[in-house]
């Protein structure tokens, strides 16, 4: 098989690089949750703001889901650093959105131990894993023009 152009003997392509780092930052969610679970719940306490981190973590949730989908095709190419590097930046700009936001419920669950908020949870780890970089996507997203048609570049 072909070496794709622009890419260094011994180096994987851009795309395997992408796959990697996407499957740590899923991994990474897992693991953190697993860390979560096992944390001894605290006592019930009635100050805490148990309705006030859900809603942060529904608010915060939802607003990272979006800035996943909308910022990262908006991304220009010359801020990319190239064409190789294009579907990458873009990649981590969506992922970083996804995992940020997947990881204060479960902040907010230590805290709290609500399980509404390990739903919340899970919505975030669904966005992030339809993420995965695939062929199609990455295609899409190493485009030199992949946002012209949805309202010009992030500056």
């Amino acid at each position: 098989m072909a070496r794709p152009l622009l890419t260094a003997p011994g180096t994987p392509p851009p795309r395997g690089v992408g796959i990697l780092v996407w499957t740590a930052m899923v991994a990474f969610l897992l693991l953190f949750l697993a860390v979560v679970l096992a944390v001894e719940p605290p006592a019930d306490d009635l100050r805490a703001p148990r309705q006030l981190l859900f809603g942060l973590a529904l608010v915060t949730s939802a607003a990272g889901i979006a800035l996943s989908r909308l910022v990262p095709p908006r991304i220009a190419a010359r801020h990319t650093g190239g064409r190789p590097a294009n579907a990458l930046v873009r990649s981590l700009v969506g992922w970083a959105a996804c995992e940020a936001v997947a990881l204060y419920p479960l902040v907010a669950h230590v805290l709290v131990h609500d399980h509404r908020l390990l739903g919340v949870f899970a919505v975030d780890v669904v966005a992030l894993v339809t993420l995965f970089p695939s062929r199609n996507a990455w295609a899409q997203l190493a485009a030199d023009r992949a946002g012209a048609g949805a309202g010009g570049a992030v500056r």
